[in-house]
């Protein structure tokens, strides 16, 4: 697992990949507390990533889904860190 920064739009963010991708873009890791802050980045737009504590999750709403079939980024346990993949096989992500 590598650590990079991860960008999307005009956001930046810490994470870890471990060489995947999904049509040529990254798949990035992100810690509970990256993933907050872009949750709260995401705020400014449209669309929505909210954290829902009761499954632990990051779930992205968005007009373009039908409320049945939103994203949801649960964690998973990668070296022994808890990660979210914000996006990951699915958001258009690059890295540094």
């Amino acid at each position: 697992m590598i650590e990079k920064k991860f960008g999307i739009e005009e956001c930046k963010y810490m994470g870890f990949s471990q060489g995947q991708y999904w049509n040529g873009w990254e798949c990035p890791y992100f810690t509970l507390e990256v993933a907050q802050q872009v949750a709260n980045d995401f705020s400014q737009f449209d669309d929505k990533l909210i954290y829902d504590e009761k499954s632990d999750s990051f779930i992205y709403r968005t007009e373009d889904y039908p409320e049945g079939e939103f994203d949801t980024f649960s964690p998973v346990i990668i070296d022994g860190k808890r990660l979210y993949p914000i996006g990951a096989f699915s958001w258009c992500w690059e890295a540094e």
